[in-house]
């Protein structure tokens, strides 16, 4: 990649880490102009759009970067939650897969895949992702939280609470597991 690229994007995650969604989008535009070929300006551009409120311009980019790297994990992840602020779930299923098809260890698009499926009522298979998960994040409360969560809608209360303790043993400032915690509990008469 060219310095002047890898300069551009360092700008441009700068910019989306500051909160100026119009700055970045207007600085991957120069940048595309100059390095229409680079997919990660692309998908660069998209998260700037989906942050502007226009996840289908948003889509588009990330089209283009699927075009020119239909391995690229960021694009297809960035897609799916593009395709899930429009509530078309289906579609962030498959981009989720597709990232995690391209990165089997993209933790965002894993635990993402098991709140998509879970929302859809699949709970075994959600409960597979957030596997993955915490496989891929063994520390990530968040991940356990989840798991813990699609374990209780499974009716499996003593391994939720399982899951809900390790969840709490890493992150004991975790209110919404506190309160999950006292579900299985409740249901286990303790």
């Amino acid at each position: 990649m060219k310095t002047n690229i890898m300069k551009s994007l360092s700008e441009i995650v700068d910019l989306l880490k500051a909160g100026d969604a119009a700055a970045a989008l207007k600085t991957c535009e120069k940048a595309i102009e100059e390095s229409p070929e680079e997919a990660a300006l692309w998908v660069n551009k998209g998260v700037a759009l989906r942050r502007l409120g226009t996840p289908d311009a948003a889509i588009e980019a990330y089209n283009k970067a699927i075009e020119l790297d239909p391995n690229d994990a960021d694009a297809w992840y960035n897609k799916a939650v593009a395709f899930g602020s429009l509530g078309r779930h289906e579609d962030a299923m498959d981009g989720y897969r597709r990232a995690v098809d391209a990165d089997g260890e993209h933790y965002f698009a894993l635990l993402n895949t098991g709140n998509v499926l879970r929302k859809l009522g699949h709970f075994p298979e959600s409960l597979a992702a957030y596997e993955m998960t915490v496989k891929v994040k063994p520390l990530s409360a968040d991940a356990w939280y989840n798991k813990a969560s699609v374990l209780l809608l499974m009716e499996r209360p003593e391994a939720a609470l399982g899951a809900f303790n390790k969840a709490l043993d890493l992150n004991p400032d975790f209110p919404e597991a506190w309160y999950g915690k006292g579900v299985p509990l409740k249901k286990l008469g303790r």
